[in-house]
């Protein structure tokens, strides 16, 4: 992985590449987000492309940051407390508006 990002980073072809394939995890999440809209399981008020992309760039951003620093961090244990923190928010009860 840490291989995958920094060839990404260092040649803009790959880049290209790399930007389609975001596109497409893009188009995946928002097909996930509105299957669990469609359960009740999320919000029915939450813009499909919002959504994913605060997940995808999370996502991201983590894998990142693991590649700057070694792959020094699980980055496995990273992904799921994300993915705890979008689904379930930061804070410790939830205020109605």
């Amino acid at each position: 992985m840490r291989l995958v990002v920094r060839e990404v980073m260092a040649h803009p072809v790959a880049l290209a590449d790399a930007t389609a394939q975001s596109r497409d995890l893009l188009y995946l999440t928002s097909a996930e987000v509105r299957r669990g809209q469609n359960k009740s399981e999320f919000l029915p008020n939450v813009e499909l492309r919002l959504a994913a992309g605060i997940i995808v760039s999370a996502y991201f951003a983590i894998v990142t940051e693991w590649v700057r620093c070694e792959g020094k961090f699980n980055l496995a244990e990273a992904v799921q407390q994300s993915q705890d923190t979008v689904l379930n928010g930061l804070a410790t009860r939830r205020e109605k508006n």
